[in-house]
């Protein structure tokens, strides 16, 4: 992530995002492709916010510099779920990094 990387705030975002479908729900980060074995899940707030500044080991760089990466799910609060398609990394933990004007799929 290229933003929220320094300041006074308590730490350095992890991962984090915006979800314009409102608020509550929950999005988790899942080691394996079945998303059986859940690493974090993040509430979305009352602003539609989620992030987390605590590691999430999945997304965290080993020595030689990759992550492991994470599958994605979008909890919505009626419990309807949207699996992202493909792994996130430590380098893309970011949604905007795909949900943006210049990303490949639509805002959620």
């Amino acid at each position: 992530m290229d933003c929220h990387t320094s300041g006074p705030g308590t730490g350095v975002f992890i991962t984090a995002g915006t979800s314009i479908s409102g608020t509550g729900g929950y999005v988790e980060y899942y080691a394996d492709t079945a998303r059986t074995d859940l690493r974090a899940r993040l509430e979305v707030d009352a602003y539609g916010n989620f992030y987390t500044v605590t590691a999430i080991d999945i997304l965290t760089p080993n020595g030689s510099g990759f992550s492991q990466g994470a599958y994605v799910s979008v909890v919505m609060p009626n419990g309807s779920r949207r699996n992202m398609p493909g792994i996130v990394s430590h380098t893309s933990a970011g949604c905007n990094a795909c949900h943006s004007s210049t990303g490949t799929q639509s805002p959620l």
